[in-house]
């Protein structure tokens, strides 16, 4: 008698859409030399949604820390997780990926390509980082970036895969935040009951934030001089 309510259930809890934060936009001087812009880190992250089927016999735990030594034997690396931690991501936060690696180098990102498949809940993510390519110049004008704490809670439910975006917290970073800050994109898939990939039905892209163009550092040398001593 209600078989379309199912339905329509059914296929609510087979979609899944993916939160895919945008990339800030650069930060030049006024000779184009490039101040602030982006590089890809390569992370690996686990899903513990999709690590396996968590039972009374069998918890969420155990199967962590099993698919964790999976992949320490494939990378060659000693990640080690607090049951603690694995509990109350799994009770709080199971929608979200659970960070295991960060920046990886390319020989370790083909080591888990090769391996991935047999590291079950295992992903690699490519997340965008904030780089300075002038080094410590101007660090007290341009000022730095970190993940968003203020994230919308309605928007957060509304992805299944939630990825923060970056904000100025200082400098130009923060006085520039709203046209460095870009527009987020998304993306749906279908997954079988197992938590597997079925079909990907479409991504939207991320729009790159717009590029901050400064003045002359006249401007800055004359406002920020010290006063004279009497």
């Amino acid at each position: 008698m209600r078989g379309q309510h199912y339905d329509n259930k059914q296929d609510a809890q087979s979609l899944r859409r993916i939160r895919i934060p945008a990339a800030r936009g650069e930060i030049i001087d006024r000779n184009g030399v490039v101040l602030a812009n982006n590089r890809p880190s390569y992370d690996i992250a686990m899903y513990l949604d999709q690590i396996g089927r968590v039972s009374k016999k069998t918890n969420v735990v155990q199967i962590a820390q099993a698919n964790l030594g999976a992949l320490n034997a494939a990378l060659g690396t000693t990640i080690t997780l607090s049951s603690n931690y694995v509990q109350a991501h799994y009770a709080e936060r199971r929608p979200l990926p659970l960070p295991l690696l960060r920046d990886l180098q390319p020989e370790m990102v083909a080591a888990f390509v090769e391996k991935a498949n047999t590291i079950p809940g295992t992903d690699l993510i490519v997340m965008p980082v904030r780089q300075y390519p002038q080094g410590t110049l101007a660090s007290h004008l341009l000022g730095y970036v970190n993940k968003a704490s203020d994230n919308d809670d309605d928007e957060i439910e509304r992805f299944y895969y939630y990825q923060p975006d970056s904000v100025g917290r200082q400098g130009v970073e923060k006085a520039c935040d709203e046209y460095l800050r870009g527009s987020p994109g998304g993306r749906t898939i279908l997954v079988n009951p197992g938590g597997t990939v079925a079909k990907d039905l479409g991504e939207k892209d991320a729009e790159q934030g717009g590029r901050v163009t400064l003045t002359s550092t006249r401007v800055y040398k004359e406002s920020w001089k010290m006063p004279s001593r009497a």
